[in-house]
């Protein structure tokens, strides 16, 4: 039975991609994408799902694996990964995304 807290994780695994529109019959309160091998921005999956929440992208080329601490912003961002974060990933990036969560969550 579906709760107001499901939500549909999409795997993209290993850079194969998925038809999305396959998806959007699922009832879920927020969808997980793989956007960088579906190749579909977190915008455009979206609207894809009727305004749901998306989320998903920590790929070795974005923000969180090279951007800097103040790179991302926050309209918009729910925390999330598309299946894994990468293992090489310098955890002081991980700590940049747990403090930022605090702080917004504090205004």
């Amino acid at each position: 039975r579906l709760s107001p807290m499901n939500l549909l994780h999409i795997c993209g695994y290993h850079g194969l991609a998925n038809n999305l529109e396959l998806f959007t019959g699922y009832e879920a309160a927020a969808y997980n994408i793989a956007v960088y091998a579906e190749g579909v921005p977190l915008s455009e999956g979206k609207k894809l799902f009727g305004g749901k929440p998306v989320f998903g992208g920590y790929a070795q080329d974005t923000v969180i694996y090279t951007g800097t601490e103040h790179e991302c912003g926050q309209i918009g961002v729910m925390l999330g990964a598309d299946c894994t974060v990468p293992t090489d990933i310098d955890d002081s990036r991980l700590e940049w995304v747990r403090q930022a969560a605090i702080e917004y969550a504090a205004r």
